[in-house]
C-alpha cells in the first residue's frame, strides 16, 4: 500500500512540472504573439502631421511620405492669420494616429474677413452707395458743409480710404455744397434790354428763371417791365430771378 502512494505522489509531482512548464510556454507564446501583433498594427498606424497654413500640394506631398491621403474640402472658411488658399483647419487632428491609405481632410483659408474700404472722393452719394454695396458695407451718415470742390461731390470720409473693415460696417461721408453764396442787393432792371442783363446776371452767379413776356403800351420790344425779387431786396448770388418782358407797343 505504501509503495503505490509512493507511486501516485510521484506521478502527480512530475504532472506538476511539467504542466507548469506547458503553462509556462503558453504564456511565453502569448506574449510574444501580443507583441508582435503590436509592432505589426503599429508598423500600420502613422501619426498626421501638421498640416496648417500649407498650400494642397505641399500637404498632399507631407502626407504621401506617410502614405496617407488628403481630401481638400468643397467650402472654406475665414482666418484673419492664416493665409488664403492655404489649409486652415483638419481632421484628424495632428498628432492623431491613422491607419495608412486613409484619408486626412482639410479645409482652405478664404483669408481675412476684412474689407478694404475703397475712396470715394470726388464722386457722388449714389455712386459711393452702388460701389460700397457691392463690397458688403454700407453709406453711414450724410453731413454737408460749403467748400471750392465741385456740388454735390464727397470730398471727405470716415473711415478713411484703405483702411479693413469688417463687412456691413457704415462708410460716412462728408459733401461739399459749393462755394458759399455772396450776399447782393438786387438792382432796379426795369426798362433795360434783356440780352445785356441777361449777360451780366450770369456772370455774377445768378440763375435766370422764367421770362414771360405780356404787351406792355410805354416800353419797346425786349425791355423788361417786371422783376422778381424786386430792386433793393438782399439776395444771394445763387438765388432765381424771374422776368418780364415787353412784347413791344402797337
Amino acid at each position: 500500500m505504501k509503495v503505490w502512494l509512493k507511486g501516485l505522489l510521484r506521478w502527480m509531482l512530475h504532472f506538476i512540472k511539467w504542466a507548469g512548464m506547458g503553462l509556462a510556454v503558453l504564456l511565453v507564446f502569448s506574449g510574444s504573439v501580443w507583441v508582435t501583433m503590436k509592432v505589426v498594427m503599429g508598423r500600420q498606424e502613422v501619426e498626421v502631421p501638421d498640416l496648417v497654413g500649407m498650400k494642397p500640394t505641399q500637404a498632399e506631398r507631407s502626407l504621401g511620405k506617410l502614405d496617407l491621403k488628403l481630401k481638400v474640402e468643397s467650402y472654406s472658411q475665414f482666418s484673419d492669420t492664416i493665409e488664403k488658399g492655404t489649409v486652415a483647419s483638419q481632421y484628424p487632428i495632428v498628432g492623431s494616429r491613422l491607419k495608412r491609405e486613409n484619408t486626412v481632410r482639410v479645409v482652405l483659408s478664404k483669408g481675412s474677413q476684412r474689407l478694404m474700404v475703397p475712396s470715394l472722393l470726388g464722386g457722388s452719394v449714389r455712386r459711393a452707395q452702388l460701389e460700397i454695396g457691392s463690397m458688403g458695407l454700407k453709406l453711414g451718415r450724410i453731413y454737408s458743409v460749403h467748400s471750392e470742390e465741385p456740388m454735390n461731390s464727397i470730398i471727405a470720409q470716415d473711415p478713411l480710404p484703405s483702411m479693413e473693415e469688417m463687412p456691413g460696417a457704415a462708410i460716412n461721408v462728408l459733401v461739399s455744397l459749393g462755394p458759399r453764396a455772396t450776399d447782393y442787393i438786387m438792382p432796379d432792371l426795369v426798362g433795360k434790354p434783356l440780352e445785356r442783363v441777361r449777360e451780366a446776371l450770369e456772370t455774377k452767379g445768378f440763375r435766370i428763371g422764367n421770362i414771360r413776356s405780356k404787351y406792355y403800351p410805354w416800353a419797346e420790344e425786349g425791355v423788361i417791365i417786371q422783376q422778381t425779387p424786386q430792386a433793393g431786396f438782399k439776395v444771394k448770388s445763387d438765388a432765381i430771378i424771374n422776368l418780364w418782358v415787353s412784347e413791344g407797343m402797337e
